[in-house]
């Protein structure tokens, strides 16, 4: 019982240090106002247009943030996104 509770512990201390890790390495991002073509290739990692509009964007980054930040698909319709 004593094994699988310290076995809990360090998986939860892992999961900690790896969220840390992400966000270290997202933080040089915030309060970024404008995507450069050179900030594009370093974030995105792929877009893909479904044939009904729906876009989804790849990040060079989502494992890192798994669970931390979600990133809903955006539907292109009439107004400008």
């Amino acid at each position: 019982m004593a094994e699988q509770r310290i076995a809990l512990i360090r998986e939860k201390i892992q999961v900690s240090k790896e969220r840390i890790i992400g966000i270290e390495k997202v933080d040089p991002y915030q309060g970024v106002e404008r995507l450069t073509p050179e900030l594009t290739r370093e974030l995105i990692k792929r877009i893909v247009v479904h044939p009904d509009k729906k876009i989804r964007i790849e990040w060079n980054f989502s494992d890192e943030l798994s669970g931390l930040i979600e990133f809903p698909e955006i539907r292109l319709g009439k107004k400008a996104i």
